[in-house]
């Protein structure tokens, strides 16, 4: 009798790891995408040039980067 992939202890664990890189990647690019968009918003409102687009964009691959940690780690709390 054969087992299934997920069930032999080495299928399971090389998708969850899959996820969890897929996801690590996409929140980093969505927070820093969002960081910059935002950014480029405040400059066209103020008036200010790239500071609040460059702003945006370091503070968003921060937050991305820490939350792709936690994704990547597993560390939901």
């Amino acid at each position: 009798m054969t087992t299934p992939p997920h069930e032999d202890g080495s299928g399971g664990r090389r998708r969850s790891t899959g996820r969890r890189i897929a996801v690590a990647g996409s929140e980093m690019v969505t927070a820093a995408a969002g960081g910059f968009f935002a950014g480029r918003w405040l400059d066209a409102w103020a008036r200010t040039g790239p500071w609040f687009m460059i702003l945006g964009l370091v503070g968003g691959l921060g937050i991305g980067l820490y939350a792709a940690y936690r994704a990547a780690t597993g560390d939901d709390g």
